[in-house]
């Protein structure tokens, strides 16, 4: 078995002890821990992708899930030598959802144990930043185009037209001003910086196969 544990968070004495007895006599699966924002307020345990939002929705129960956090993993070593780690492509954010959704399209399970705690530090400032641009590779990576093309319309660029309509209207009040702005970049350096055509419409390969 494998342990990743992310910088950003600590953990209790006995997480490893749980995971280990949640781990025995199961081969092919990915463990995670039940994630605290705080010593009592639970963040998730587990997450749901969701088409409608575009999203993964954190769950609080013990059922049929998704995705763990990479807060805190426990992967054993068949799934390593079947989907390799975690892609690097992805920065701080989504690299996590998508190391757990190509094991699950390979036949390996999630498992959330609960009372494995982990608990997670604020996110540092470019969080969001990070966060838009790993949503945007994850949606490149892991949904066909007609699924990607459905998403970026009804979703997407909606929400990137009320991210640019706040940036306007904050432009002179730095703080408020940011967040959006910070959506706003991600979504431009992605699209200059991919290499694809997987990109949304898939225009981007066409042109430059041209």
């Amino acid at each position: 078995m494998d342990f990743l544990l992310d910088a950003n968070t600590r953990i209790a004495p006995d997480v490893l002890e749980h995971l280990k007895v949640a781990s025995k006599g199961k081969k092919g699966t990915i463990f995670g821990g039940a994630i605290y924002r705080n010593t009592s307020e639970v963040e998730q345990m587990g997450q749901m992708w969701d088409p409608k939002t575009g999203r993964f929705t954190p769950l609080f129960d013990a059922g049929t899930i998704d995705a763990v956090s990479s807060s805190a993993l426990f992967i054993h070593r068949s799934v390593v030598e079947a989907i390799g780690l975690l892609e690097p492509a992805f920065f701080s954010s989504w690299e996590d959802r998508d190391f757990c959704m190509r094991a699950k399209r390979r036949g390996f399970e999630i498992q959330v144990v609960m009372d494995a705690k982990v608990f997670r530090q604020s996110p540092p400032p470019l969080h969001f930043y990070n966060w838009w641009k790993g949503r945007l590779l994850w949606i490149e990576r892991n949904l066909p185009f007609q699924d990607r093309k459905h998403l970026y319309r009804t979703v997407i660029f909606p929400e990137l037209w009320r991210h640019l309509r706040k940036y306007l209207r904050f432009f002179f009040r730095k703080e408020k001003a940011l967040p959006h702005k910070r959506a706003l970049l991600a979504m431009v350096h992605y699209a200059l910086n991919i290499k694809s055509s997987l990109f949304p419409l898939g225009l981007y390969g066409r042109l430059n196969q041209r």
